[in-house]
């Protein structure tokens, strides 16, 4: 088991969750802690949410980021998350999102409409990873934020499946990104290796491709159990 420990560390219920590179998984006590230790075949080289989406990279990304809306049980369905509703026009053109005015992200900043506004913008100037999702039916220029609770999106033309693409679109803390820039490279650097997000899990250690050790967010917005 001491082994194991050296692959990966992760807290759940208060405690540790990670993910490592051999193949194994275990349950361990920390003190009073519960600990999952999971292994993956994959590598996560990158956490930035915009730039890479494999299922190894997207479940790290998964416990450190949160979206307007989640796919949820098995079939899956999509639930309101950041959002708690929105609507479109009759030719699915115009989507209105209503956020959650609880929601927070770890350094305790509002997750407010500008936070999407810029992360879908972020993610469609990059055009990496999920940008070719939305890239041919959205606009940097078509996301519009409303009051800070509301943002809307404007596409292109009508495109109904829209909906079925916002959960890959993880949404990132614009303060600490900007002040993380270098060269006008939207914080791609520094998100390769730190994360900027409100999700149920926090980033403690990071060795590329190695060790990613992630402790639980006592003051997740959404509480206990979806932590």
């Amino acid at each position: 088991m001491k082994s194991l420990r050296q692959l990966a560390l992760a807290a759940c219920a208060g405690a540790f969750l990670a993910v490592a590179l051999a193949p194994a998984a275990a349950f361990e006590r920390a003190g009073d802690r519960e600990v999952i230790v999971f292994g993956g075949r994959q590598q996560v080289p990158v956490l930035d949410p915009h730039v890479r989406y494999d299922w190894s990279t997207r479940m790290m990304q998964q416990a450190l980021y949160d979206a307007l809306a989640m796919y949820t049980g098995n079939p899956a369905r999509i639930e309101p998350w950041l959002a708690e509703r929105w609507e479109s026009s009759p030719d699915a053109k115009v989507w209105t999102f209503h956020l959650a005015k609880n929601a927070r992200f770890h350094n305790g900043d509002a997750v407010d409409a500008e936070a999407v506004r810029y992360s879908f913008e972020r993610g469609l100037k990059l055009n990496k990873g999920v940008a070719w999702m939305l890239k041919d039916f959205l606009d940097p220029s078509g996301i519009q934020v409303l009051d800070p609770y509301t943002v809307r999106f404007t596409l292109k033309h009508g495109y109904a499946p829209f909906l079925g693409w916002v959960p890959w679109w993880y949404i990132v803390n614009p303060k600490e990104v900007k002040a993380h820039e270098v060269d006008g490279d939207y914080g791609q650097k520094w998100l390769t290796e730190h994360s900027a997000g409100s999700g149920p899990y926090k980033q403690k250690r990071w060795e590329q491709n190695v060790l990613h050790e992630l402790v639980a967010n006592d003051a997740y917005w959404k509480g206990w159990p979806m932590a």
